[in-house]
């Protein structure tokens, strides 16, 4: 499946290469002095804000391959030096964004690739399939290239609090519905509190669209 999810998303992106992460351009010089070209990358400290990777070029660098342990000197394109150190270990291919997501924006195919990240700097509880982040939207701004959890994201919510909905129950040759309003928000397959504006009474009910709602008959309060 992650295959295939990744050819997919390599084809809608054919034309436009992706940039490399500073991670990626120091495995690429740590690999001609011998590092494993399937390990990754993991950086000693936080880097300076602002850099970016495209501008980085490798003046220097020094790995021991018994520790896996690096050092190196990286020119910004102003010509400034900086000086990175760090280990080559082993990796894992998780999907990060490729580009920043604001708060509410919903993931597309073509906003998500597979990143290898050091094994160690993975957060327990990371997505480990990009298809699982298609259609999802962000509960807050994410940047990209980092990894991602299930808390990062929600589904898209299409029933706000306030919103006028139709309740709609239906059994076997049945189907009634009636007007509500939602108290909380929900998406689709979520279950949202909704009153019944002709009975005043809330009921339990689950989301199946916008401005939709249905109600199970153990909730069934229509009239």
């Amino acid at each position: 499946m992650k295959l295939i999810f990744a050819a997919a998303i390599a084809l809608l992106c054919a034309g436009a290469a992706q940039a490399q992460t500073i991670e990626e351009t120091l495995l690429d010089a740590l690999t001609a002095k011998g590092a494993p070209g399937d390990g990754a990358v993991s950086i000693v400290g936080t880097l300076p804000a602002g850099l970016d990777p495209d501008t980085l070029t490798v003046a220097a660098i020094d790995y021991d391959a018994a520790s896996g342990r690096f050092s190196a000197k990286m020119k910004l394109q102003t010509g400034r030096v900086i000086g990175l150190q760090g280990k080559v270990e082993s990796g894992t291919d998780v999907p990060v964004l490729n580009r920043p997501m604001r708060v509410g924006e919903v993931v597309a195919s073509e906003d998500v690739s597979y990143l290898r990240l050091a094994s160690s700097r993975i957060p327990r509880g990371t997505i480990a399939e990009a298809d699982t982040l298609v259609g999802l939207s962000a509960k807050r701004q994410l940047r990209p290239n980092i990894a991602l959890r299930d808390s990062d994201f929600e589904k898209p919510v299409v029933v706000r609090k306030g919103d006028a909905v139709v309740m709609v129950f239906r059994a076997e040759g049945i189907e009634l519905t009636t007007r509500g309003k939602a108290m909380t928000n929900g998406g689709v397959g979520e279950t949202v509190a909704v009153v019944n504006t002709q009975s005043l009474k809330q009921v339990d009910a689950v989301v199946t669209g916008a401005g939709a709602v249905s109600v199970s008959p153990q909730g069934m309060v229509l009239n």
